[in-house]
């Protein structure tokens, strides 16, 4: 597949990535999930790792318990990333990042 080709492709897929570190996942995340994969074509999940921070969940185990309880949405792909989230988002050729209601700190 030519380059010119590959950009069409990803021009026409609507991809959005849902970061956060998911330790554990919620009710609150599994719901921002399930309302943002009905809105695009693929919506990637990245795990943040942040080796600054003791999770109580490894990285595996957050990424298992996402697929388990995403199974259901077909367009769903979950991913572990390092770095800022933005990176990983321009890393996946996603122009959209899905974010949950967040407290006015984060504005």
């Amino acid at each position: 597949m030519s380059e010119a080709s590959k950009m069409e492709s990803n021009n026409q897929l609507r991809l959005a990535v849902y970061t956060g570190s998911f330790d554990p996942i919620t009710l609150g995340h599994l719901n921002v999930i399930q309302r943002g994969c009905r809105l695009v074509d693929q919506l990637i999940i990245g795990v943040g790792i942040n080796p600054k921070k003791a999770p109580l969940f490894t990285p595996q185990e957050r990424v298992a318990m996402i697929e388990r309880v995403t199974a259901t949405c077909c367009n769903v792909k979950v991913l572990t990333f390092t770095g800022l989230a933005v990176q990983f988002v321009r890393r996946c050729d996603a122009h959209v990042m899905i974010r949950g209601i967040r407290p006015l700190t984060d504005v």
